[in-house]
C-alpha cells in the first residue's frame, strides 16, 4: 500500500538540483543505488564509474542475485483472524550507468523477484521494476532529458482475502534552457498510468498527463530559487471516478552546503475541477487547497546521515490502493531516515519511521504509520548478508484498523 508515494519520500535528496541550473552531463552520475528485497538492503562495494580508454566515456555495470525469506503476520490486512505466511523470494537486479563527458549520460536499473508463499502457493508471483533516465547536452545552454519507468508489485485490499498485482508506468521528457549561468527554464511533460490485473479493480485504473514550466534563478552556487506551474488531467479507465483537470503553482528554494547538508522548501496552491462523468458524486465541481513540501538531509559525521521529508497536497482519488470512494483526497506524507555506515561501508544500518494521512471529502479517511529497519553486512566484496523489519499500522475512521509485522532475512552475491 502507498508504495508510489513512499518511493518518492525516501528516494534521497540527490534530485534536489534543478535541471536548468544543475550539473552538466559530463559530471559523474552520483545517484545512490541500494537495492532492497522486502525491506532488506543490499550493499554493492564498488566505485561508481570505470573509465574506458576511448573518447572519455565512462561506464559502470553492477549485478546482484540473492535468496530471501520473509515472515508476514497479516498478509490480508485484517483486524481480526489474521493469516500469516512465509515467503521465499529469489531476486536479481542490475545497475548500468554510462556517460560521455559534456555530451550525454544514461542510467538504467532493474530488479525482479519471484515470491513463493510457502503456506498457500496461489498467492505466489513475480514483482519487479525497470527505471531508466538519460540526458543529452546540445550546448552549455541547451539540454534534453527522458525518463521511462515500470513498476509491478502486489498489494492487498483491506479485509479481502486475496493479493492483486499493480502495474504502474511513468514516461517523462523535457528540455532545459540556460541563457545565463544564473537563470534557466525547464519545460517538462509527464505521463503516469496505473493498471490492475482483475476486472473487479478496474475502477483504480487511470491515466494522468502533466505539463510543467519551471523558471529558476541561482542566487549563489549553493542557493536556487524557483517557481513552478503545472497543468494536468487525470482520466479513469471506467466511469467510477470523475475525470479531473488540475492547475498548480508554487515557489521554492533549494540550498546545499558542500556535501553535508541539503534543503528544499516549497509552498503553493492547487486547483482541481471535476467533470460529471463518473458514478462518485461526493465532490463539488471544484476543489482547491494549499500545498507544501519540506525536505532536508544532513550528514553530521562521515558515518551518520539523517533527514526528513514532509509534503501536503490534494490528489486524485484513484491514486490510493485502498478503494477510496472519493474523487478528491488531501494527502499528508512524512518520514524520517537515519543511516549508519562506518569506514569502508561494509556495514550498513538504516531506520525509516513514517506517517501518512489520506483525508478525502467522504467515506475513506485513514492514517498509516510505521517503522522500517534494514541491516546489511558485506562479508566479502561479492557476498553480503541482509535483514529487514517493517511494522505498520493502518487506522481507518470506520474502525477497521489493522497492524502488520514483516521480517526478512537473506543473502546476496554481487558482481
Amino acid at each position: 500500500m502507498m508504495k508510489r508515494q513512499m518511493k518518492i519520500l525516501f528516494a534521497g535528496l540527490g534530485m534536489l538540483a534543478f535541471s536548468a541550473l544543475s550539473a552538466q552531463a559530463g559530471e559523474p552520475i552520483k545517484d545512490p543505488y541500494t537495492p532492497r528485497v522486502n525491506g532488506a538492503p543490499i550493499t554493492l562495494m564498488k566505485d561508481n564509474m570505470v573509465t574506458q580508454a576511448l573518447g572519455g566515456r565512462l561506464m559502470d555495470l553492477d549485478l546482484w542475485v540473492g535468496e530471501f525469506v520473509k515472515y508476514d503476520d497479516n498478509i490480508f490486512n485484517t483486524k481480526t483472524n489474521k493469516e500469516s505466511n512465509k515467503v521465499m523470494s529469489t531476486a536479481a537486479g542490475f545497475l548500468m550507468q554510462a556517460e560521455q563527458k559534456d555530451v550525454w549520460q544514461l542510467r538504467m536499473e532493474g530488479q525482479i523477484h519471484r515470491n513463493d508463499y510457502l503456506d498457500n502457493s496461489k498467492y505466489s508471483g513475480f514483482e519487479g521494476y525497470f527505471h531508466s533516465k538519460g540526458s543529452v547536452d546540445f550546448s552549455p545552454a541547451l539540454s534534453a532529458r527522458l525518463t521511462a519507468n515500470y513498476d509491478n508489485y502486489y498489494d492487498n485490499m483491506r479485509n479481502v482475502e486475496d493479493i492483486y498485482a499493480m502495474h504502474q508506468f511513468t514516461v517523462g521528457t523535457g528540455v532545459s534552457v540556460k541563457p545565463t549561468p544564473f537563470f534557466g527554464v525547464d519545460v517538462d511533460y509527464a505521463y503516469f498510468g496505473q493498471r490492475r490485473d482483475v476486472s473487479m479493480l478496474e475502477y483504480q485504473d487511470y491515466d494522468e498527463h502533466t505539463v510543467s514550466l519551471r523558471p529558476a534563478f541561482a542566487l549563489s552556487p549553493n542557493t536556487v530559487i524557483y517557481t513552478k506551474f503545472d497543468a494536468g488531467q487525470a482520466k479513469p479507465k471506467i466511469n467510477h471516478y470523475n475525470t479531473s483537470q488540475s492547475y498548480a503553482g508554487l515557489v521554492g528554494v533549494a540550498w546545499t552546503y558542500r556535501d553535508t547538508a541539503k534543503v528544499i522548501a516549497e509552498a503553493g496552491y492547487k486547483y482541481m475541477h471535476f467533470d460529471d462523468n463518473g458514478t462518485i458524486k461526493d465532490t463539488s465541481k471544484s476543489k482547491s487547497s494549499m500545498t507544501g513540501h519540506l525536505r532536508a538531509e544532513y550528514g553530521f559525521t562521515p558515518d551518520w546521515t539523517t533527514g526528513f521529508d514532509i509534503a501536503y497536497a490534494p490528489a486524485y482519488g484513484a491514486v490510493t490502493s485502498n478503494s477510496s470512494d472519493s474523487n478528491y483526497i488531501e494527502r499528508l506524507t512524512s518520514g524520517l531516515f537515519l543511516t549508519y555506515s562506518p569506514g569502508e561501508g561494509r556495514f550498513k544500518f538504516e531506520a525509516t519511521p513514517y506517517f501518512s494521512h489520506n483525508a478525502p471529502s467522504e467515506n475513506v479517511n485513514y492514517k498509516e504509520y510505521g517503522l522500517g529497519l534494514g541491516v546489511s553486512y558485506v562479508v566479502t566484496d561479492w557476498f553480503n548478508v541482509n535483514a529487514g523489519y517493517r511494522y505498520s499500522v493502518t487506522d481507518y475512521a470506520d474502525q477497521s484498523s489493522y497492524d502488520r509485522n514483516q521480517i526478512t532475512l537473506g543473502a546476496a552475491l554481487t558482481f
